[in-house]
């Protein structure tokens, strides 16, 4: 947090965090938010709260509790993996049934955001010259943080 120098006058109070969890309070609009930043290139959020903190001053430190803070904001999205991933080390090596097939390859996505995700079982569209052919099913944690690879079934 850092701020100008005030006189009296109204003076910018600039906030900033990194590398911090996001909190839920709402699971539905937690929810929300998360399909649109993996979605979207850039969401819109809205930051508000109060703020309490202590002023470097001539005289001391004084604490200055309670600023009120209401701000609109943008996140940058993942913008659905820039619509394409690459795949590498293809093989089939089995048989799920008569429905799949097991084929070991190497996944990478594209993460363009700040944005880490971190989950189970991810099924992706697998797609033959425009006509959806299947489903790509990642039965293992999977965690993209910016671009990389993933060992995928």
């Amino acid at each position: 947090m850092s701020g100008g120098v005030s006189t009296g006058n109204t003076v910018e109070l600039v906030i900033s965090f990194e590398n911090q969890p996001l909190k839920s309070l709402n699971n539905d609009a937690f929810g929300l938010l998360l399909a649109g930043a993996t979605l979207m290139d850039e969401v819109s959020i809205q930051i508000k709260g109060t703020a309490d903190v202590t002023a470097r001053t001539e005289i001391g430190y004084v604490p200055i509790l309670g600023i009120n803070f209401n701000v609109t904001s943008s996140l940058r999205g993942i913008g659905d993996f820039n619509n394409e991933a690459g795949l590498s080390n293809v093989s089939v090596t089995g048989s799920g049934g008569s429905e799949s097939i097991i084929a070991p390859l190497m996944t990478t996505l594209e993460n363009p955001s700040n944005i880490s995700l971190s989950t189970m079982d991810v099924s992706l569209g697998v797609m033959y010259e425009g006509t959806q052919v299947g489903r790509a099913v990642i039965n293992v944690s999977f965690v993209c943080v910016y671009a990389g690879t993933t060992q995928t079934d």
